[in-house]
């Protein structure tokens, strides 16, 4: 009996250790600032244009790829996120290296999850892989 009760101790132990550093972030937290993307798919953004999100607490959310502004909506619930009925403009840019606004909005369309750890925001798939990595900027 002892022994079931020191596994489970070592089993939360562990699992809040590799919690500790990620929270899940809320419409309110979220709603605070702009968010800046750092990397897509692995890649660094672009500057002097990255791809930024503004989120409401009311479920709306705004921003630019970089060239083209965009709105749509989103939901969180937990770590869950997804964004629907996203609209950008259609301006004729000057493309940024590797395809970047492309890539930006298709990984927003298969955002399914969300982490915030050390200031980082995550925009995650559905297996968790990160899809954007995004810090705060200003508003």
């Amino acid at each position: 009996m002892k022994f079931r009760f020191r596994l489970a101790a070592v089993v939360l132990g562990a699992a809040s250790v590799l919690l500790a550093g990620c929270a899940v972030p809320t419409a309110q937290s979220l709603s605070e600032d702009t968010w800046v993307a750092v990397a897509i798919d692995g890649v660094a953004a672009v500057v002097p244009a990255p791809p930024t999100l503004r989120w409401t607490d009311t479920g709306r959310v705004s921003g630019s790829g970089g060239c083209n502004q965009f709105s749509g909506k989103y939901t969180l619930e937990f770590d869950r996120m997804a964004f629907s009925a996203l609209a950008a403009t259609r301006m004729l840019c000057v493309p940024a290296p590797q395809g970047q606004e492309d890539k930006f909005f298709k990984a927003l369309e298969l955002t399914r999850r969300v982490q915030l750890a050390d200031g980082v925001l995550l925009l995650l798939d559905e297996q968790g892989q990160p899809l954007i990595r995004m810090v705060k900027g200003s508003r």
